[in-house]
């Protein structure tokens, strides 16, 4: 497979595994994915941000050994190459920022290749305790979602605000006409 296969498979997994109500309405947007040393005995459990060590031949990558500036924190993959792969644009897009894009060499395999990969199946299901590396995606929440539920959370109490001063004759009675606005206002605040 190539990284363009290896880019599918994260987009398509984490759109599966979060829904599509989070998909559309989450602030938590996909950022990055970490490489991790996860611990499974009942459950998968992310234990700390690490790579396999350079003796270990259960797992394939290239090249061996590992650089330390590929190795973690850092990875062998950035995070900005994650991001571009992920939010990238298709062979078929048709979006303004297209000229950002670059090229995608859709048939490499240079990320694929320095991601360690397992060279047999782990059996989540056998309850035994062992170690083991992979991918672990990370979000960021995404701030121009949540002004836009501000925004729309107190849609409401301004258009209430104004319809009261202007539309229904109460012209002075500002107090009244904020009450609404004030408590949206306030809940939103307390809300995010």
């Amino acid at each position: 497979s190539s990284d363009h296969d290896l880019y599918d498979w994260i987009k398509q997994t984490y759109k599966q595994v979060r829904g599509p109500l989070a998909q559309w309405f989450s602030p938590w947007r996909y950022s990055h994915c970490d490489f991790y040393q996860f611990y499974k005995r009942y459950e998968v459990e992310p234990s700390k941000e690490d790579f396999p060590p350079n003796d270990e031949y259960n797992y394939d990558f290239v090249p061996r050994p590992l650089h330390t500036a590929s190795r973690p924190p850092s990875g062998p993959i950035w995070a900005t190459d994650f991001r571009h792969n992920y939010y990238g644009c298709p062979h078929h897009c048709h979006s303004w920022h297209r000229h950002r894009y670059r090229k995608a060499r859709w048939q490499s395999r240079d990320d694929i290749q320095r991601l360690p990969q397992r060279v047999f199946c782990i059996n989540l299901d056998d309850g035994q305790r062992e170690v083991f590396w992979g991918l672990y995606a990370r979000e960021t929440r995404e701030y121009v979602w949540i002004l836009a539920y501000g925004i729309f959370a107190n849609v409401p109490g301004t258009i209430f605000f104004f319809l009261w001063l202007f539309g229904w004759g109460h012209s002075s009675d500002l107090q009244n006409a904020a009450v609404p606005l004030t408590f949206s206002t306030t809940l939103t605040i307390l809300f995010l």
